[in-house]
């Protein structure tokens, strides 16, 4: 069954907040743990799209947000942000701490906070 959530993410840089929507197979969680994310987050991977595929390490409560990159070797992408302390499937009320990928063009990995709200 498809799943989703609308994640928060609240930049420790500048005050204000932006989402993603996310989903998931809850019948393939543990042996694909693949999926589709959608939102203005991904336009930090410099393709000019705001969609991506997430991949979630299960062990380590990690979940990454990549986006492809068009015109380039089929299955060639881009990080955008991490997200700490994600299991999945994420309810409403989980939170943590992230960061942007250091991929970008930024000296350090800006940190972040992401909450899926009640």
């Amino acid at each position: 069954m498809v799943q989703g959530e609308t994640v928060y993410i609240t930049p420790s840089w500048v005050n204000a907040t932006t989402q993603f929507d996310i989903a998931w197979d809850t019948s393939t969680l543990g042996l694909t743990p693949k999926g589709d994310w959608w939102g203005d987050l991904a336009l930090l991977g410099r393709t000019g799209s705001n969609q991506g595929e997430w991949e979630w390490d299960q062990a380590n409560h990690v979940l990454d947000l990549w986006v492809p990159v068009p015109n380039s070797v089929a299955g060639h992408r881009r990080l955008v942000a991490t997200l700490y302390s994600a299991d999945l499937p994420l309810k409403k009320g989980a939170k943590g701490n992230g960061v942007v990928a250091i991929s970008l063009p930024v000296v350090q990995s800006p940190p972040f906070s992401w909450e899926v709200k009640n």
